[in-house]
């Protein structure tokens, strides 16, 4: 049997991510193996994806010289395996992963971008540290997938054997879709009424996420209107500490890690992202597949989803009376909002997880013949 291995820097890339290339290799007859961290992994959802793991001693800090030993470890497990296919994922699995495959002989190395480091805007020392990483690293790609349109482009100057735009990992579409049941049960459990006007917000509470640029647009609207924030993360109680300052606390609910957010989205009005950096973020996708405008920061990846007047419009995180300006246009129409409503939930099909993982299918099959 043909044998696949995929490399991440963490575990959860496997149960969070991969379960659709997964599913695809499996139906291409191939034996699936993973190799990351899998210190602190959620060891149900891990045996939950049925693949072969090894645990590999990553950090995440690429710099890190620690990840010399995940390289040793790499060759010996990729000696041992004698994998027909690498697939790499993330800055530093996909660098260590790449480099290890070619020490060890692999045939062919498949390499995805969730987002190169470098990218417009980023600054000179990203561009300083990372590029030459990739640029070097490319030479040891047969293929290289990229998510975005961006990195699609950046991609032309590299050295990878091949390159192609995927647009992302796909979602699920049958989870999402309005619920006037999910709407009214999560107001009412979290005491807002069913004409208050409503923005959601999914990820982690991080600076890379920006969620304060959000609390800041919502404070200076003149709409009244509550913010569903689902995360968790360091920042936490910084943004909760920011809320209260800003006098909005009592309109903004930290929902914590949630499992459900086709119900949360469906509570919603509007989604809004001011990320500071992204790929191609599934919570937006998945938000647009709920059928809801988008409010998006003006960065790569939101570039992708975003038609602007379409389905919703991109804004300046660095400015939030622009975010507040749209907010306070979307809370007095709801006809306008159900007009981007529906033009998200059409180009939302592009990202289908069927459409990516037939896209995938077609990758492998011509990255291996």
């Amino acid at each position: 049997m043909k044998r696949a291995l995929i490399v991440s820097t963490v575990g959860r890339q496997f149960f969070l991510f991969e379960a659709a290339n997964i599913r695809v290799l499996k139906e291409l007859g191939y034996e699936i193996h993973g190799a990351a961290n899998l210190a602190n992994e959620d060891r149900r959802r891990l045996d939950a994806v049925d693949i072969t793991t090894h645990h590999i001693r990553f950090e995440r800090g690429p710099l890190s010289p620690k990840n010399l030993i995940a390289l040793i470890e790499l060759v010996r497990l990729m000696t041992r395996l004698k994998p027909d296919l690498v697939h790499c994922h993330s800055p530093v699995g996909g660098v260590v992963g790449r480099l290890a495959a070619r020490l060890a002989g692999v045939p062919k190395v498949v390499y995805t971008a969730h987002g190169f480091h470098f990218f417009r805007g980023s600054g000179a020392r990203s561009w300083a540290t990372f590029y030459p990483v990739e640029w070097l690293a490319s030479f040891a790609t047969d293929l290289l997938i990229t998510i975005n349109d961006e990195d699609y482009r950046a991609a032309q100057r590299l050295h990878a054997g091949a390159t192609v735009l995927i647009p992302g990992v796909g979602v699920d579409r049958g989870r999402f879709g309005p619920s006037r049941q999910a709407r009214d049960d999560v107001r009412r459990e979290l005491g807002i009424s069913d004409d208050t006007f409503v923005a959601a917000s999914v990820g982690e509470l991080s600076r890379r996420k920006n969620h304060a640029a959000t609390l800041r647009g919502l404070a200076l609207a003149e709409a009244p209107a509550h913010l569903l924030l689902c995360g968790v993360g360091a920042e936490e109680a910084g943004l909760r500490e920011l809320a209260a300052e800003l006098h909005v606390d009592q309109r903004v609910h930290f929902l914590g890690y949630r499992s459900d957010i086709e119900r949360v989205c469906a509570a919603a009005d509007v989604y809004v992202a001011s990320s500071r950096q992204e790929g191609l973020p599934i919570s937006v996708i998945e938000a647009m597949f709920a059928g809801l405008p988008v409010l998006c920061s003006d960065i790569r990846g939101h570039r992708d989803l975003v038609a602007e007047g379409g389905n919703g419009w991109l804004f300046d995180p660095a400015e939030p009376r622009g975010l507040a300006r749209l907010l306070d246009e979307l809370a007095q129409d709801s006809d306008y909002r159900a007009a981007l409503g529906a033009r998200s939930l059409e180009l939302a099909g592009s990202f289908d997880l069927d459409a990516v993982a037939e896209e995938m299918r077609q990758v492998y099959r011509k990255v291996t013949s």
